[in-house]
């Protein structure tokens, strides 16, 4: 699990330096069009779930505090949590930084809800939320 972890983390790397400093550079475009970094990650997603699914099926359609807290103190849950976090941040991201080039939101606006993002998903999420009605332009 370990290897599969540190392996996932330096294959996202990349992405998340070309989004967060060059965002309209053609390597952003390149790994956000089409998504295909995020179907690499929802594979090895499906390559720990799919084999533990009727045992985890049950635990997902009826969760409990205790019983989820423990299945991600395991490292199976735990690599697991991350590669879905890893998969869904970056998706976000992606819909994010198509979003904002689109409507030419400024580079500290987008930079910083990629962080935000890439740190805290959601918070992400709200800040940019929050932000696209009234975009900040960038510079002519």
């Amino acid at each position: 699990m370990n290897h599969l972890f540190d392996l996932t983390n330096l294959l996202i790397l990349p992405v998340w330096l070309a989004l967060i400093l060059q965002p309209r550079g053609p390597l952003a475009a390149r790994f956000m069009q089409p998504p295909w970094i995020c179907g690499l990650l929802a594979i090895l997603y499906g390559t720990l779930i799919l084999p533990n699914f009727t045992s985890l099926l049950p635990l997902l359609l009826r969760p409990r505090l205790q019983e989820i807290q423990l299945l991600l103190s395991s490292p199976l849950g735990a690599t697991a949590a991350w590669l879905h976090f890893l998969c869904l941040d970056l998706f976000l991201a992606r819909s994010i930084w198509r979003d904002a080039l689109e409507r030419g939101a400024s580079l500290p606006f987008l930079r910083l809800c990629l962080i935000l993002n890439l740190l805290f998903g959601p918070l992400g999420l709200l800040l940019y939320g929050l932000g696209r009605p009234k975009i900040i332009p960038r510079a002519v």
